[in-house]
C-alpha cells in the first residue's frame, strides 16, 4: 500500500518552538515577535493582531524544533545569511519561494531535531520567521477529533479553575478555558486509534515552565511570553501507532505560575472507534463549555472545531501551503507596512 504524506503546521509563537538566546525581547539581543497589523508589543499582556513573526537581528540567535516525520518547511522573510541543521548536521540553503526558506524532504521516518541560526552582519539584517510545516507519512490521512476542556474523557488532578477572556480562544469566539497556578496540578487523557495528538491552550504573560508526558517520555517547555496567545499549540505529536494505547499528560511543575487548557486534538484514522478515555476511565467535568482548534472539521467522537485557529493546522497535501495572506504585500501594520519593509525598518524596529 502506498503512503500519503500528512502535514502540519506549527506557527512561530509556539512553545513547542525554543527560541535562543530568547524568545520575547529587543531584536539586537534575541528575537521579538511581531505581528501583522499590531506591531510590537505595547503593553504587556495584551494581544497581537495579525499573522504573527518572531525576528531577530542578533548574530548567532537561533530557534529549534523537534518533530516526528520524513520533511520539514520553513517558512519567513530575510535579507541576512543563515544556516540549517537537522539532526546535527548542516543542511544546504536556498530559498525555495518568496516566504518557503528552507525545504527539506526524504528524511528517514522518526524523530528529528531541527535548528535555524541566523548570521547578520550588522544591523539592518534581519530574520523573520513565521511557521514550521511538518510531514509525516500515513497509511490514510487522519480526521482530526476535538475534545474541549470540559470532556468527561479528561482527567484532571489538584486545582484547576475555569476561566475566560475577551479573545480566547479567537477573535469571534470566547469560550471559558482551564487554568492552574498550583504546582503537580495536570490533567491526562488515554486513548488509541490515532497517529497523532496535539494540545491547545492560551499562553499568557507570567506563563512559564510546563510538561508533556506522552507514554512514558516526558518534555518541558517554556511558554513565557509578555503577550496574549489565545490557542497557542502547546504539544504536538506525530508518528503514533493506532493500534496501541497511549496516555498523555499535561502538567504544571510550579506554583504561583500559570498553565491554560483549551483543548485536545486526536488525529484519528478513519473507522477507528472513538476509544479516547481518561486516565482511570472516567472524569469529572471541569468547566462547562469550550472551544479551541488545531483543525476545523467535524470529527467521530470529538466536537466541531472552529476554523479561525492561531494554533496549529492540517493539511491532506504534501505541496507547499498557500502563502496567500501569509507572507505577502497584503500585509498592513501600523509600524512597516509589510513583513518586508520590517527588514528596512532597522532604526524604527531596534528597541
Amino acid at each position: 500500500m502506498s503512503l500519503s504524506s500528512w502535514n502540519f503546521t506549527i506557527q512561530d509563537n509556539s512553545p513547542v518552538v525554543t527560541y535562543a538566546p530568547f524568545a520575547d525581547g529587543g531584536l539586537a539581543g534575541g528575537w521579538q515577535p511581531w505581528y501583522s497589523k499590531s506591531g510590537f508589543l505595547k503593553t504587556p499582556g495584551e494581544g497581537g493582531d495579525g499573522d504573527s513573526y518572531h525576528i531577530s537581528s542578533h548574530p548567532n540567535a537561533s530557534f529549534s524544533l523537534q518533530f516526528h516525520g520524513t520533511g520539514v518547511n520553513l517558512y519567513g522573510t530575510t535579507n541576512t545569511s543563515y544556516a540549517v541543521f537537522i539532526d546535527g548536521q548542516e543542511q544546504k540553503v536556498a530559498a525555495v519561494a518568496d516566504d518557503l526558506v528552507f525545504q527539506k524532504a526524504g528524511l528517514t521516518d522518526g524523530a528529528h531535531s531541527l535548528t535555524l541560526s541566523v548570521n547578520p552582519a550588522k544591523a539592518t539584517e534581519k530574520f523573520a520567521f513565521d511557521r514550521a510545516v511538518v510531514f509525516s507519512p500515513v497509511k490514510t490521512l487522519p480526521t482530526p477529533a476535538f475534545y474541549d476542556n470540559s470532556d468527561p474523557r479528561l482527567t484532571y488532578g489538584g486545582t484547576w479553575k475555569s476561566a475566560n477572556a475577551p479573545g480566547i480562544p479567537n477573535a469571534t469566539v470566547t469560550h471559558d478555558f482551564q487554568q492552574t497556578r498550583t504546582s503537580g496540578s495536570s490533567v491526562s487523557m488515554t486513548f488509541s486509534g490515532a497517529v497523532g495528538v496535539a494540545i491547545n491552550g492560551p499562553v499568557l504573560w507570567g506563563d512559564w515552565v510546563y510538561s508533556v508526558d506522552l507514554d512514558g517520555t516526558k518534555t518541558k517547555y517554556n511558554a513565557s511570553t509578555f503577550w496574549k496567545v489565545p490557542d497557542a499549540l502547546r504539544f504536538f505529536q506525530a508518528g503514533l501507532d493506532p493500534n496501541s494505547s497511549h496516555t498523555i499528560t499535561l502538567a504544571n511543575p510550579s506554583d504561583q505560575m500559570t498553565l491554560s487548557l483549551n483543548s485536545f486534538t486526536l488525529f484519528k484514522v478513519p473507522g477507528a472507534a472513538d476509544v479516547a478515555q481518561s486516565a482511570s476511565g472516567s472524569a469529572t467535568s471541569k468547566s462547562s463549555s469550550a472551544s479551541a482548534t488545531v483543525g476545523s472539521s467535524e470529527s467521530a467522537g470529538g466536537s466541531t472545531a472552529p476554523t479561525d485557529s492561531a494554533a496549529g493546522s492540517t493539511s491532506a497535501s504534501d505541496a507547499a501551503p498557500s502563502t496567500t495572506g501569509t507572507g505577502g504585500a497584503a500585509k498592513a501594520s501600523v509600524y512597516c507596512l509589510t513583513i518586508a519593509s520590517v527588514l528596512a525598518c532597522s532604526a524604527f524596529l531596534l528597541i
